[in-house]
């Protein structure tokens, strides 16, 4: 695949989407893992860190206008794991757990990564109060997967219509959330301009 079938898939999501990062998983995956080794971690910490930064990534790539400004896919995901684990690693000692990682450096300036820190642990609330299961809707849903393969992924055996049912309890719940926090509310809109 190609840089841009890669950003392609990616930003329509779904099954493309998880077709690229098997791609970049299959093909790319001794590149992240050498560069982890050279600081002093192993294949397992390489992996762990890139699963620490792949939902950060996929929703940067995701982002409308998004553009590799400077290095292709290999550099930019292989930098994102690189941080995530320096982030983690000082000095040899491990300082903070992988949740807490920031991607910086490659797509955005640190500004906008904070401010896509900041939106996505506020996003990662909000869906939080709506209960697993509709957050893993709205996630899929939000991720750009068909309501067939989100049907296929929650189990459910009424098949699309019971995924577009489902997903419109969960959003009416999320909007009921919001619509009684505006405070919240106000600051997603505020995130989305």
């Amino acid at each position: 695949m190609t840089d841009s079938e890669i950003i392609a898939a990616i930003q329509k999501g779904g099954a493309d989407g998880e077709r690229a990062w098997e791609y970049m998983y299959k093909n790319w995956s001794g590149a992240w893992r050498s560069e982890v080794m050279k600081l002093g971690g192993t294949p397992d910490d390489a992996d762990e860190a890139l699963a620490s930064v792949y939902k950060d990534i996929s929703r940067t790539i995701g982002a409308p206008g998004f553009q590799l400004k400077t290095a292709g896919m290999l550099t930019y995901v292989v930098t994102c794991v690189r941080n995530a684990w320096i982030a983690v690693y000082k000095n040899g000692k491990k300082v903070v757990e992988l949740e807490d990682k920031h991607l910086s450096g490659t797509a955005e300036s640190a500004d906008g990564s904070l401010f896509l820190h900041e939106r996505n642990s506020l996003l990662d609330g909000v869906l939080s109060q709506i209960g697993s299961r509709c957050q893993t809707i709205l996630t899929l849903w939000a991720e750009k997967y068909t309501m067939e393969e989100i049907a296929e992924k929650m189990g459910f055996g009424g098949g699309e219509l019971t995924a577009r049912k489902e997903k419109y309890k969960c959003w009416l719940k999320l909007m009921e959330y919001l619509n009684a926090h505006p405070a919240i509310f106000n600051r997603l809109k505020d995130f989305l301009k």
